[in-house]
Order: structure tokens, then sequence, then C-alpha cells
């Protein structure tokens, strides 16, 4: 199972010694907003998950990895329309034009 985006933005910070604090200054966004990022209750726009990424020397990519449990992939590559519902519903645009284009492919 893939780690959540909030946890692997703590777990990055954390094992570069970086307070909440610390990661918000550099990635010019408030402290309050990087907590609601790691809890789940917020999720970053293109523009702040660049600034996250480059305050925490990562690629975006390397963020918004889409890592699926099998059974999960499973009933998205039987269900086409469940699959545009996710991608249709991801707020990054790399990630759906990803998801679209594999669709394309099919």
């Amino acid at each position: 199972m893939g780690e959540p985006l909030g946890k692997r933005i703590r777990r990055l910070r954390l094992a570069r010694g970086m307070s909440i604090y610390d990661l918000a200054r550099e990635a010019g966004v408030s402290a309050p907003f990087v907590s609601h990022v790691e809890t789940g209750r917020s999720w970053p726009g293109e523009r702040t998950m660049r600034a996250l990424a480059r305050a925490l020397n990562v690629t975006p990519a390397s963020l918004t990895e889409l890592r699926l449990t099998r059974n999960t992939q499973a009933r998205l590559q039987k269900d086409p329309e469940l699959l545009l519902a996710v991608a249709a519903a991801l707020r990054n645009r790399q990630l759906r034009k990803r998801i679209l284009d594999a669709l394309k492919t099919r």
C-alpha cells in the first residue's frame, strides 16, 4: 500500500530535521497549512506542491507518485468509468494527465 502524501511530506520533513515552521517558511506557506497537508485535511495546489518539494529538496513528482494496492489497480483496470472519475477528481494536473493518457492507450 502506498504512503499518503501528507505522511510522505512529514517523513521527508523529519528526515531533514525540519519543524513544521521551517518547512512552511521555506515553502512560503503557513504552518497550519503544512499541518493540514500532513494530516490529510488539505491538499496543496500545483504551485504549492512545487514549493514544498523544493523546500524538501525532492522533485514534485516524487511527492505525488500514485501508489495503489493491487486490489485497487485491478478495480480501476476493470472499470474505466471509475478511473475517469478518479482522474477528474484529482487536483494535480500532471497526475490527472498521466491517468488520462494511460486510458487513451488502452
